[in-house]
């Protein structure tokens, strides 16, 4: 399985996404995933902005996916993202509207899973 970068961002956040994205090489070795808050009432376009901003795949996730290096896996609305084993995928959200933490949620199933950081 590849490492795994997580990165949590509030919506204002899209701008610094796409410079990251735009930075990086096309052959990191690693599994990007990025979980940012959004509105569970609309259809996202941050994959397809990413996409345009990236020499990487970008993806939202449905379901279950085997995490990829050299990818980027987004967070889809209405649906939390969790790392199990070497997949990513979109889960329910337990806690009610106004209560959920996709980001701390995102990272406490990444800390289960790998640790508390790169080895």
């Amino acid at each position: 399985m590849p490492p795994v970068a997580g990165i949590g961002a509030s919506a204002g956040g899209v701008e610094a996404l796409q410079a990251l994205f735009a930075a990086l090489p096309a052959d990191t070795g690693v599994a990007f995933v990025v979980v940012v808050h959004l509105s569970p009432e609309h259809e996202s376009q941050l994959a397809p902005i990413l996409a345009r901003a990236s020499s990487l795949p970008v993806e939202e996730v449905h379901g279950e996916r085997p995490l990829e290096p050299d990818r980027v896996y987004v967070i889809p609305p209405g649906r939390a993202l969790e790392i199990t084993d070497s997949h990513v995928g979109a889960v329910p959200f337990e806690a009610p509207r106004g209560r959920r933490a996709p980001i701390d949620a995102f990272f406490r199933s990444l800390a289960r899973e790998h640790g508390d950081g790169f080895a």
